[in-house]
């Protein structure tokens, strides 16, 4: 596959809704993530590497001894009608178990968590509707070849979360602070053997 590559991170719901940090890590992974690659040049070839991974999983399952408090399960599925396999790891130093998900469609090749294989195998409304991605994407340098971009708002929990040795005060001033950028955005192309890059902050209305 050829096609382009994006990569997305994101606070789980869980976490978001977590009153402590212990509790935003005590029951799940606290991050959604994905990578996905346009399959659109080559479909058969993301298929392919779906049941590449898949094999690779399954024996790996098989080489885990059975005393070592470690299990890795592996499943068929179908996402928005497209097949997928996820692998859920299960470890006993692990306050949580780990899943993941592999699939692919006509369009696109995704692995990360499930909340990442369904939005990119049963896609929905995307950042293409989000007002603030619009918004920097009109600052984004002409014929961009990389682009890295920082939504303010989701972070708020993160920095909302009283944590060791701090005050609810200092945790408060940190919302403030990232409360004020709607978005952040990073672009970069390149021009006759030169690289120009462009960073963008841009505040809340």
């Amino acid at each position: 596959m050829t096609g382009d590559l994006a990569i997305w991170v994101g606070l789980t719901p869980t976490f978001a809704e977590a009153t402590s940090l212990f509790a935003a890590l005590a029951s799940e992974l606290p991050l959604d993530f994905g990578i996905l690659i346009d399959a659109r040049a080559n479909p058969d070839q993301a298929a392919a590497l779906v049941e590449g991974v898949k094999s690779a999983l399954t024996f790996a399952a098989r080489q885990v001894p059975a005393d070592s408090g470690t299990t890795i399960t592996t499943a068929d599925e179908t996402i928005g009608g497209n097949a997928a396999v996820s692998a859920t790891i299960v470890d006993r130093s692990l306050p949580f178990p780990i899943e993941l998900v592999v699939g692919a469609s006509a369009d696109v090749f995704v692995i990360g968590t499930r909340a990442a294989a369904e939005a990119a195998l049963n896609p929905g409304a995307g950042m293409d509707a989000d007002p603030a991605f619009k918004e920097a994407l009109r600052y984004a340098l002409p014929d961009t070849l990389q682009l890295q971009y920082l939504a303010g708002a989701p972070l708020a929990p993160l920095f909302g979360l009283p944590l060791v040795g701090s005050n609810a005060s200092d945790a408060q001033v940190l919302v403030d602070i990232i409360s004020l950028l709607s978005s952040s955005s990073i672009s970069s192309t390149t021009t006759n053997g030169l690289t120009y890059t462009r960073l963008v902050l841009t505040l809340a209305a």
